[in-house]
């Protein structure tokens, strides 16, 4: 079953070797972004978080484009959950998340 909350495109795959940013259009999922947005990886194998591992930098956000802090460092055949969070305002938030897997 395909969740509204994920992003288009399905399981994206990164080389073990890459180091990439990913954007992502807030606007299908909620109203105006606000704030800092934060991005929690999560290794699928074991389901533990490998934020400090894979992720160089924080996200940031222009108009409605939530940009992720570099993702690199992946393990090869591994599939990694990335949850992103924001502020809406009146101390609501919203998310959504992405798939990836590494690979050589």
């Amino acid at each position: 079953m395909t969740s509204i909350r994920e992003v288009q495109g399905g399981l994206i795959h990164q080389g073990a070797d890459e180091a990439w940013r990913y954007a992502i259009d807030t606007a299908p999922y909620s109203g105006v972004a606000t704030g800092t947005p934060t991005l929690v990886v999560y290794d699928e194998k074991d389901l533990s978080v490998v934020t400090a591992t894979v992720v160089s930098g924080a996200c940031s956000l222009a108009g409605t484009i939530v940009t992720t802090g570099i993702i690199q460092l992946l393990a090869i055949d591994h599939t990694y959950f990335c949850l992103v969070n924001w502020s809406v305002g009146g101390s609501q938030s919203r998310s959504c998340f992405f798939r990836i897997r590494g690979e050589r």
